[in-house]
């Protein structure tokens, strides 16, 4: 098994989705990496009992959330905040599951996805290029879940020095407000840790699906240097005409079977996650509703505005993330036609030999790849726009 900081330099792409699956791992919430993970006799025995506890304070806490709604004495903001709140978890909490009950289409996707052509073509500037935007992707996401956090977390102080409303993220059944004492602010901490952790989580899974979605699109930029890097075979005088010929046709050849490694990487990394795409375009949908409601419908001191604004970016962010990741995959792909034909397949001794191959790589490379949600909607720079005014239509509509 290769070393994970060694990992870091030789493979960045490698290095990121191990690390994430790692991170997957330790979150109680099981082992997505296809390597087999070498583990003492305790870990075996204690892990099952960790992810247990993990999953029970995701899913108590959520379950916490959804008991307030019986509460009779919620103030109109932490109404519309538990509402918002429960929505948001439990379609949050979902990815969770369906990534979990997809962990071995995962794990072999990912192999593949990861070692399959590995030997044949690489290229370390396209590796560095796809870890360094899949970084600025995750770490977009990871700033502004938290800021919106944060975020929350200052109005909930404003609301407590104005209101009197007990400092809280979340809206929970127990304890409520009468309730005092050191159990029940532990409760409150555990409450608090609940968002935090939930969020954490969420972030690592998010980065996953948009770290595979710009490792695809780096298939199809690779795919491209090659194809374009094929013409100087048939270039080089210092070898004899029936060697470049030759040397041409082998390398087309892996090239058609890179191309086809591409295509399987994109359906099977549409297979294996489309799901978790789904979910992040159905809530994106719904709370951006939510948030020009509350927007419209509450007070708006600047706090509050800020938070519901903050939450809003967050969302889009969101969405933006996902569907920009994959609107990348599918303008690489369209671009792929392009550089097969300009390979220099022209100059080969025997078109005839080579010419069938040429067509039928071309009329591969001009099928469009979409990434989808609900197998419907098409991720890409287009719909992303349509998302936003989707969602203000129907609060036009319904509020």
């Amino acid at each position: 098994m290769e070393d994970l900081k060694a990992l870091k330099y030789t493979y960045p792409q490698k290095y990121s989705l191990k690390l994430i699956c790692r991170l997957l791992y330790y979150s109680g919430f099981g082992d997505y990496w296809y390597e087999p993970r070498e583990r003492s006799s305790l870990e075996r025995i204690l892990y099952p009992f960790w992810a247990f506890i993990s999953n029970a304070i995701l899913a108590v806490g959520i379950f916490n959330e959804f008991m307030a709604y019986s509460r009779h004495d919620l103030t109109e903001k932490e109404r519309n905040d538990l509402m918002q709140h429960t929505f948001a978890h439990s379609s949050v909490y979902s990815k969770f599951c369906i990534l979990y009950l997809q962990r071995d289409r995962v794990k072999v996707v990912l192999k593949r996805f990861v070692e399959e052509t590995r030997s044949i073509y690489s290229s370390s500037a396209i590796d560095k290029a796809a870890t360094e935007k899949s970084f600025r992707f995750c770490a977009a996401m990871g700033f502004i879940l938290f800021v919106t956090l944060t975020s929350a977390e200052i109005d909930g102080v404003r609301a407590y020095i104005q209101e009197g409303i007990l400092i809280r993220g979340e809206v929970t059944y127990f304890p409520k407000k009468s309730q005092t004492g050191n159990f029940f602010n532990f409760v409150r901490f555990m409450a608090e840790f609940h968002w935090y952790y939930l969020v954490a989580i969420m972030t690592v899974v998010d980065s996953l699906a948009v770290c595979s979605m710009v490792y695809t699109e780096a298939k199809f930029k690779l795919l491209q240097i090659y194809y374009k890097e094929l013409g100087n075979i048939l270039k080089d005088e210092s070898k004899s005409k029936i060697d470049r010929d030759l040397e041409f046709k082998k390398k087309f050849i892996d090239g058609i079977k890179l191309h086809e490694d591409a295509l399987w990487s994109a359906k099977n990394i549409q297979y294996a996650l489309g799901t978790i795409y789904s979910v992040q375009i159905f809530e994106s949908l719904s709370l951006l509703v939510v948030c020009l409601i509350k927007l419209v419908a509450s007070e708006r001191t600047l706090l509050r505005v800020i938070a519901i604004l903050a939450y809003t970016t967050c969302m889009i962010t969101l969405t933006g993330t996902y569907m920009m990741a994959a609107g990348d995959i599918t303008h690489e792909a369209a671009m792929l036609s392009t550089a097969i034909f300009q390979c220099g397949w022209e100059m080969y001794g025997k078109k005839k030999e080579i010419l069938p191959l040429t067509v039928v790589a071309i009329q591969r490379s001009q099928v469009p790849v979409y990434m989808t949600a609900f197998g419907v909607i098409e991720l890409s720079y287009v719909n992303f726009i349509s998302v936003l005014r989707s969602s203000y239509s129907f609060f036009a509509v319904m509020y």
